[in-house]
């Protein structure tokens, strides 16, 4: 699963459903690593 261009984690933290985003997109990455 490769990142959304220009996504990055806590990238925009005022938005709660980036956060939850955010949370996700970290955790799938922590299964590929």
């Amino acid at each position: 699963m490769a990142p959304k261009p220009g996504f990055a984690p806590g990238r925009n933290p005022a938005s709660n459903n980036n956060k939850r985003q955010d949370t996700h997109y970290r955790d799938a990455y922590k299964d590929q690593e």
